[in-house]
């Protein structure tokens, strides 16, 4: 207890001469979200944790068996979320992945749909992008994930051999098979 207290004067303290800004516009004031209120308000959340057949199990139907599923943002090209995904990919900001798992891991316990998890296994990336990079961003998800549902992550199932040609460029069906 005494340990998060520190951790938290040390955060605040950090916070005045670094204040926390929403990854999408910039904006002060932003703490323990990606977001702030003005974009959170224009991006909002999808109702799939809420609804059995949404819109990720009808795009997915047929190609993968899932029991459900769910986006905790749309996703628009050139829109708040891409700027957001790419501070965590392009501009070594960890944080934002953590931040985004929380959001999903509280989504998540709320859901009626899924029942808990006995494990997350971040998507792995090859060693050489993780060099680049400094963290794999799925294991950033998948600890905020973790730390609100407490489900234990695992990166002992997926093994990423081969280095594969970015997808930014790919047409959706070649990203699918990829």
């Amino acid at each position: 207890k005494i340990i998060s207290h520190i951790k938290k004067i040390s955060n605040d303290l950090i916070g005045l001469v670094y204040p926390h800004r929403c990854y999408a516009c910039g904006n002060d004031g932003v703490e323990n979200t990606v977001f702030c209120m003005d974009c959170l308000a224009t991006v909002g959340s999808t109702d799939h944790f809420k609804v059995k057949d949404n819109e990720v199990l009808l795009r997915l139907r047929g190609r993968v068996d899932m029991q459900h599923g769910a986006a905790l943002y749309n996703f628009y090209k050139e829109g708040k979320v891409q700027k957001v995904i790419h501070a965590l990919k392009y501009k070594k900001k960890p944080q934002v992945g953590i931040l985004l798992g929380c959001s999903f891991g509280f989504k998540y316990l709320e859901s009626p749909y899924f029942d808990m998890a006995d494990l997350i296994i971040p998507i792995p990336i090859h060693n050489k992008k993780r060099h680049q990079r400094g963290y794999n961003q799925s294991m950033m998800i998948a600890k905020g994930i973790s730390e609100v549902t407490n489900i234990p992550i695992s990166e002992n199932y997926l093994i990423k051999e081969e280095s594969a040609e970015s997808q930014t460029q790919k047409i959706r069906s070649d990203r699918f098979t990829n």
